[in-house]
């Protein structure tokens, strides 16, 4: 199994990869990140991004994602998905020297890189759990709009996913469920359990229960309400 935690900045990634493997000891995180890559090169990232650090980082994240092996049990700090979010934030709101031409060439390479992921948790803004206050470390972008825009990208390609079997975005036979995880440390890790057994394999090894075009939301939010049974329902807009 190999699982990529994706989401904005700043919204417990590196925790929740860290309460993973204390649950889940059998597998492993990569020491390198893309986090490396920033450093090394002091390439501008965030809301200063441009395409050569934007090309670094996809780079980096498909050949560490080429070199895995579907036997594997890793999981990793953010995937291709990420990438492509950060770009197309930039390029709506004129950053750098991101543009459409570089939007076009980046989708196929993400597309077909993630037939090397089997899940992506993905951590979301909700109004039922209070957002994680932003650290400024000089790696994360501190503006609180930025992170609501880079999580509504986030949510636009979760449903797209889900609903769409012909998308650009996703190949129609490979493509990783995105499962949002949210909560606390411990509703995270609950979360979690309802798709992974106690060795950290898949709970469903025939993809039904991530594939099945009849899996609405409705399905999906009464299993996360088994995870966390005391988080209302979100009230239907009238």
């Amino acid at each position: 199994m190999r699982i990529a935690i994706s989401g904005a900045q700043c919204m417990g990634k590196s925790t929740l990869i860290k309460d993973f493997l204390a649950e889940w000891a059998s597998y492993k995180t990569p020491e390198k990140t893309y986090r490396d890559i920033l450093i090394e090169s002091g390439l501008p990232h965030s809301s200063s991004t441009t395409k050569k650090t934007q090309q670094a980082i996809l780079d980096f994240q498909v050949k560490q994602l080429e070199e895995t092996r579907k036997s594997d049990k890793i999981i990793i700090d953010r995937c291709p998905l990420d990438n492509l979010v950060y770009s197309m934030w930039a390029y709506h709101h004129g950053v750098g020297d991101i543009d459409f031409d570089f939007i076009k060439k980046c989708i196929p390479v993400v597309r077909d890189s993630l037939k090397y992921i089997d899940i992506i948790f993905y951590i979301p803004i909700t109004r039922a759990v209070k957002t994680p206050e932003i650290e400024e470390d000089g790696m994360r972008d501190a503006n609180p709009f930025m992170r609501v825009e880079i999580d509504n990208l986030f949510k636009v390609f979760a449903m797209e996913n889900r609903d769409n079997p012909k998308s650009n975005y996703f190949n129609a036979d490979d493509r990783p469920p995105i499962i949002e995880t949210f909560g606390d440390r411990h509703e995270r890790i609950q979360i979690m359990k309802l798709y992974l057994d106690a060795d950290g394999d898949s709970m469903d090894p025939n993809g039904s229960l991530f594939s099945d075009p009849n899996l609405g939301m409705e399905d999906v939010e009464a299993l996360e309400a088994l995870a966390r049974p005391e988080l209302k329902q979100p009230e239907k807009t009238k």
